[in-house]
């Protein structure tokens, strides 16, 4: 009779929990839940070795223990630091790759983004730059205070997103130059 092996179920493993377990291909696998929500299935061996550690958020800073990420606040905190930072993410290219960042007040710390935006007043609301080219910035860290950034981040509309992109800024200027405005 083969021995049986000692289930790992509700184990933590840095920042993962093991949340069920299989085989594939003849290696042990466990379905994990990251401490930022996440989930992913993860080699037990990579686990238990260390070589994965979480989803990759604690490598951006994102972990933390602020009891945020459930909320639509924290989510579009993440959101905007993947879209700087994390080069696989679909629109790094927008973000990151054109110098976009996000000051020091805000990056690694979720509690001072959500604090400095407030709760999002509606579902219907998504975080936006107000400055398209500008970063995801406080106003007031020290970064901020020493580059001269303005806070640069609001609540807003689908519509008011779309009237904010680069495409319509040019669509703007063209009808500047035209006389249309």
């Amino acid at each position: 009779m083969a021995a049986r092996l000692k289930s790992q179920v509700g184990h933590p493993y840095n920042q993962w929990v093991v949340d069920y377990e299989f085989y594939k291909d003849g290696q042990r696998w466990c379905g994990c839940t990251c401490s930022c929500g996440s989930k992913k299935e993860v080699r037990l061996q990579d686990l238990r070795s260390g070589l994965s550690k979480s989803c990759g958020c604690s490598r951006l800073g994102i972990n933390s223990t602020h009891k945020l990420s459930s909320t639509a606040e924290y989510k579009a905190w993440q959101a905007a630091k993947k879209r700087c930072y994390k080069t696989d993410e679909k629109d790094y290219h927008h973000y990151g790759r054109r110098g976009i960042r996000m000051c020091s007040g805000w990056l690694n710390s979720p509690e001072s983004f959500v604090t400095d935006n407030g709760p999002r007043p509606s579902p219907e609301l998504e975080m936006d730059r107000i400055d398209n080219d500008g970063n995801y910035s406080c106003g007031h860290c020290s970064e901020c205070l020493a580059n001269g950034w303005p806070k640069n981040t609001r609540w807003a509309t689908r519509s008011q997103q779309c009237s904010n992109r680069r495409s319509s800024e040019q669509v703007r200027q063209d009808n500047r130059n035209q006389g249309i405005y």
